[in-house]
């Protein structure tokens, strides 16, 4: 038979568990949530690149453009406009370099 002091014992251990089960169910979620986190973070990162090749590849047809129109006015007008769409592109950059992910095998 149990006694009463063991019943009262093991009372405590599973109010114990109990809690620790509950932390533990709190930090998988937290957990999951940085792993949405970081997922939707690299989508957003993968997305910058696109964007900023694409602006490059505009401020490049614009300022090809520009170079070749007959108008001088024109002319300046597309090339400042393909150096604003380059600009953006070497903002997108700076961008990038600045919040680049703390490598894998980093340990903090």
């Amino acid at each position: 038979m149990v006694k009463k002091e063991e019943k009262h014992l093991l009372f405590i251990v599973f109010i114990s568990l109990d809690s620790l089960l509950k932390k533990l169910e709190e930090l998988d979620r937290t957990a999951a949530l940085y792993r949405g986190l970081i997922k939707y973070t690299r989508w957003v990162i993968i997305r910058m690149i696109e964007l900023a090749r694409i602006h490059r590849s505009f401020g490049d047809a614009f300022a090809n453009i520009g170079a070749r129109e007959p108008q001088i006015r024109a002319s300046e007008a597309f090339t400042k406009f393909g150096n604003a769409h380059r600009q953006i592109d070497r903002y997108a950059a700076t961008l990038l370099e600045t919040v680049r992910p703390v490598p894998k095998k980093t340990y903090i």
